[in-house]
């Protein structure tokens, strides 16, 4: 079995939300405290792979103290251009082509005009997990991967079978944990909080 689980709360995720991208930022007070409490309810795993970002690891060291981390580059958030570290109000406010380009056709777009495609994304992405479901099959065992919405969102379309449009559609809360049987015949998403 394979789960991926979104890092907890930082302080650039709201209440005003401000693009994080490939930004190096550390969980939020709260975050820390919501990610030790559902250690006592986290699934039991035998591999931890992380996004290399910082709040990343320390989700992952937060929920299962005790692993030794690995880290996957591929697993990163996707690079947001121009929009990191800026508010979205701001954004749609000083780049409003841009951010109605990524809010409408986020499939047809390179984000912050100078960032990633969602095409760019799911390729490294899939790629990813597609090694971690193949490690998970040879070995029997359970992994966790931490990482952040955006890849979780392209892996929803995929494993779903929705198109990339549909990206903006996935909801993925902080700290969700999902299961991906290793045929890849679903995606189970968590019940909302």
């Amino acid at each position: 079995m394979l789960y991926l689980v979104r890092h907890a709360h930082t302080d650039w995720n709201g209440p005003r939300r401000r693009f994080q991208g490939r930004a190096d930022t550390n969980l939020s007070a709260t975050g820390r405290a919501e990610a030790q409490a559902l250690c006592r309810v986290a699934p039991e795993v035998d591999i931890v792979v992380s996004s290399p970002a910082t709040r990343c690891l320390e989700t992952a060291r937060l929920l299962f103290p005790g692993h030794e981390l690995e880290q996957d580059g591929r697993i990163c958030e996707i690079d947001v251009g121009r929009f990191q570290g800026i508010l979205e109000s701001d954004v749609a406010g000083s780049m409003p082509d841009l951010y109605a380009a990524w809010r409408d056709a986020p499939h047809l777009c390179r984000i912050g005009g100078t960032g990633e495609t969602l095409l760019e994304l799911s390729a490294r992405v899939f790629a990813a997990i597609v090694d971690c479901r193949d490690r998970a099959r040879k070995s029997g065992k359970r992994i966790c991967i931490v990482t952040h919405g955006g890849p979780i969102r392209v892996l929803s379309c995929l494993l779903d079978r929705r198109p990339l449009a549909d990206f903006h559609q996935v909801v993925v809360d902080n700290l969700a944990i999902f299961t991906i049987d290793l045929d890849f015949s679903r995606l189970d998403v968590p019940a909302r909080r």
